[in-house]
């Protein structure tokens, strides 16, 4: 009845009933928070659903994704963001932290012709905005930097590294001044305590890793079968927001009976990460029972099983949300399971064998907090496979430099472990299942042919910039299946001045076939300050007017009879 009462709490096992009222009370508010959220999403702005990061290294590989970086989405995102994690749901913020940074720099750059015209250094910004994020978001400036390095960019020069570090620092001193925890701490999971592993835990650190690995490579597998079965079902489809509402309501029924369970992401990952030498709480002595060190150790692992489940089905919802604080928790509690195992065995066997170099068989020789930080960056890098930015992300958010070490033996050991057993990162994943191109900076891409090879044997379709009319450009809409076309100066010359877009032109086209004055003789110009080559219908030169027509020889007509040309240069990407 002890650990009972540790577990679920001294009001669940009372026979007055209060705790169907607590119950009830807890679900509706939950299902209410994520509902909402999900509406807010779908309705205004569903570029704000889930992590945001896939999209973003998608972006930063050089493509365009209209409006995930917009207005709408940073303030849907930010709100939403906020019910989702009140609510309890198996995902996390600091995913959705990068893009709401990103999205910020976005609407930034608007302001500065410099961003504003200039993609290249444009996802220069928003490189330094994925570092702004994660340093917001964990307190961590330089593992932020590196996130931005090894992670989101595609192409990151080495002048970015200050520029992005210059950023990242900003946003942690702009986040202690605001101080929305009250805590006036920079570190998110400070680690008070030093404990001094020894040399013969490296073997145990190393099977931390095996598990870390082994556990994000299983979210890794089924997750996108999840996202890919709710993509395929007409059902999902078609009722989003009760899908939402009924994985809440199966969160809800899973957590609510365990007290810690119950508790937010952040409290109980510094619950995990705390040693038992300075416990202060009814809930820290569940953890750290000698009587029941068995029972301690399955039940961590069942809340392991419980949340991985979890998060396996919340993380793809029309909601925001990470993975980043979830898989840190699933680590943390199968590393502390470990842990919890080894001191056991230690307290049970004795100074023999591997544990021979402790002086005493007290339990402070292995703390099973340190196996919970190492657990928790391994769970990270089996879902994530990033391995640098993660130490140094742990290092900044425990300020437990101590503990380097151990916790690269985990990381280095789960990113094996993940790779060996075929999947890829999770956002690689996501990336493939949505369909969306990337040039990974990790593959090698060897071909044994040259670029001219591929052109050569190609019908290449281009524009010149005043040479065709409005019926050249619908003929060639419906000759030839391409996504777009280069704008070249002339079909001799063949330099190109800009790119537009098929949906573009189709969409001119037939906003063009509604005007009276547009003929399919009309000229098509794609240069601003340029007369269309030739003569009018009527016979004279051709005169641009601001309305988009044009007069012979200057005289007035009216507007139906007179002819025009088009002027399609401020839609060319250039």
């Amino acid at each position: 009845r002890e650990m009972a009462e540790m577990w679920v709490g001294e009001e669940a096992l009372s026979p007055n009933g209060k705790e169907w009222v607590n119950f009830a009370g807890y679900t509706c508010v939950s299902m209410l928070l994520t509902t909402l959220a999900s509406w807010l999403c779908l309705t205004f702005a569903p570029y704000a659903c889930g992590s945001g990061i896939a999209e973003i290294k998608v972006m930063l590989g050089g493509f365009v994704i209209k409006k995930l970086l917009g207005a709408w989405t940073l303030v849907i995102k930010s709100l939403g963001l906020a019910l989702v994690v009140a609510s309890g749901l198996m995902v996390g913020m600091e995913g959705p932290c990068v893009h709401v940074a990103c999205c910020t720099a976005n609407i930034l750059s608007r302001l500065f012709p410099k961003y504003r015209g200039n993609e290249a250094k444009k996802r220069e910004l928003l490189s330094c905005a994925c570092a702004a994020g994660v340093a917001v978001a964990f307190g961590a400036p330089v593992g932020g930097v590196l996130f931005a390095l090894e992670e989101a960019s595609t192409y990151f020069p080495p002048k970015m590294m200050w520029r992005a570090l210059f950023c990242a620092i900003i946003a942690t001193l702009s986040v202690q001044l605001l101080n929305p925890n009250k805590s006036k701490k920079f570190v998110v999971f400070e680690v008070t305590y030093h404990h001094q592993w020894m040399l013969v835990e490296v073997v145990f650190f190393a099977l931390v890793g095996v598990v870390g690995g082994m556990a994000g490579a299983t979210f890794n597998t089924y997750n996108p079968r999840v996202v890919a079965r709710r993509k395929g079902s007409a059902l999902m489809k078609a009722w989003p927001i009760t899908e939402v509402m009924l994985v809440t309501l199966l969160t809800c029924v899973i957590d609510f009976p365990f007290a810690l369970m119950r508790l937010s992401n952040s409290d109980f990952l510094a619950l995990l990460f705390s040693d038992c030498s300075v416990r202060d709480a009814k809930t820290d002595a569940s953890l750290c029972s000698t009587a029941f060190s068995d029972q301690v150790a399955i039940f961590l692992v069942g809340c392991a099983c419980a949340k991985l489940f979890l998060a396996i089905i919340s993380n793809g919802l029309k909601v925001p949300g990470g993975i980043f604080v979830p898989s840190l928790i699933i680590g943390a509690l199968l590393g502390r399971a470990m842990g919890v195992v080894i001191q056991t065995l230690h307290r049970g066997l004795g100074d023999v064998g591997a544990f021979a170099v402790c002086t005493s068989s007290s339990a402070s020789c292995f703390d099973p907090a340190i196996y919970a930080i190492v657990g928790s960056a391994a769970m990270l890098a089996g879902v994530t496979r990033m391995t640098v930015s993660i130490v140094v992300i742990m290092i900044e958010v425990t300020s437990g430099m101590q503990y380097a070490v151990p916790v690269m033996i985990g990381v280095f050991i789960a990113k094996l472990v993940g790779d060996a057993l075929g999947t890829e990162s999770i956002y690689i994943e996501h990336i493939r299942l949505a369909g969306l191109p990337l040039l990974d900076a990790k593959e090698d891409y060897l071909v044994g042919e040259k670029a001219s090879d591929c052109l050569s044997s190609r019908d290449i379709q281009v524009l010149s910039m005043a040479k065709h009319t409005l019926q050249d450009i619908v003929d060639l809409l419906a000759s030839c299946p391409y996504k777009g076309f280069p704008v070249v100066t002339t079909t001799e010359e063949m330099l190109v001045v800009g790119y537009i877009r098929r949906y573009i032109l189709q969409r001119l086209v037939a906003r063009a076939g509604e005007d009276p004055r547009v003929t399919p003789e009309t000229t098509v110009s794609f240069v601003a300050h340029l007369r269309p080559s030739g003569r009018t219908p009527s016979g004279g030169d051709a005169e641009q007017h601001t309305d988009g027509a044009a007069t012979a020889g200057g005289a007035t007509t009216p507007p139906a009879a007179r002819p025009a040309w088009l002027d399609l240069s401020q839609h060319l990407d250039r």
